[in-house]
């Protein structure tokens, strides 16, 4: 793991400087090397977390009879950092304003996705004052 962040970082490193280079001379290119360099480092990082994610749910499911509160957590985490990889993103370029509407979708895109987990705790709020 200690190698992949190493990778990693060198690849953002050596972008940002690519990227600080060109930026005077070529804005447009600066701007695709740097979603391009972002694009190939998040693909590292989720590549590198697949398999633990996985085998993390393959327990859950084994010892739950589903993994359904797991699953949901995991896609509140995955869709976090997706926006606020694209909010910072957005930022970098000088779009404030898109940036905070990525980050308001994030927020009800995880909203809604928690829905059937609130309604599921509720039931079962409910199920235990009747006793």
């Amino acid at each position: 793991m200690t190698a992949l962040v190493l990778k990693i970082i060198l690849i953002l490193l050596l972008g940002s400087v690519l990227v600080i280079m060109l930026k005077p001379n070529r804005p447009e290119i600066g701007i695709l090397l740097s979603v391009g360099i972002s694009t190939v480092a998040i693909s590292f990082i989720i590549k590198s977390f697949y398999n633990p994610i996985k085998s993390l749910l393959d327990i859950y499911n084994k010892t739950t009879a589903n993994g359904f509160n797991i699953s949901v957590v995991i896609k509140a985490v995955i869709i976090s950092y997706l926006t606020q990889f694209c909010a910072d993103t957005c930022r970098d370029f000088g779009l404030s304003a898109i940036a905070e509407k990525a980050e308001l979708t994030g927020k009800c895109a995880i909203l809604v996705l928690s829905v059937p987990l609130i309604n599921s705790v509720l039931k079962t709020a409910l199920e235990l004052t009747k006793l």
